[in-house]
C-alpha cells in the first residue's frame, strides 16, 4: 500500500470501499483546507459534483485528533465499504 507517510501498524481487511456520483466529504474546521483540495482533485478525475458537507453522513471523513495526537505527522486510516475516516492531529504539510 502507497501511503506518506508509511503506516506504523497496519491491518487490512476484506471488503472494497467504490467511490460513486454521490461521493461527498466531511471534514472538522482544521481539515477543512485539505478536504477541499481532496475534492477538487476528485472533481477533476471523476467529473463528479463531489459536494463538501458541514454535517451528517459523507463517504470521505477528515476529522482532528480529541485528544493528544501520538506524533506530529500520525494518523489513522479506517476504510470500510461505507466510506474513509481520517483522523490525524492538524493539516499535513502540502
Amino acid at each position: 500500500m502507497n501511503l506518506i507517510p508509511r503506516p506504523t501498524n497496519m491491518k487490512t481487511t476484506r471488503g472494497v470501499l467504490r467511490l460513486n456520483p454521490s461521493t461527498s466529504i466531511l471534514a472538522d474546521p482544521i481539515a477543512r483546507p485539505a478536504a477541499e483540495r481532496l475534492a477538487a482533485q476528485l472533481r477533476t478525475a471523476t467529473g463528479w459534483r463531489v459536494p463538501m458537507r458541514r454535517s451528517g453522513k459523507a463517504t470521505v471523513r477528515l476529522k482532528q485528533y480529541a485528544g493528544k495526537a501520538p506524533g506530529p505527522e500520525s494518523y489513522m486510516l479506517t476504510v470500510a465499504s461505507s466510506g474513509v475516516e481520517l483522523i490525524a492531529p492538524d493539516e499535513a504539510e502540502r
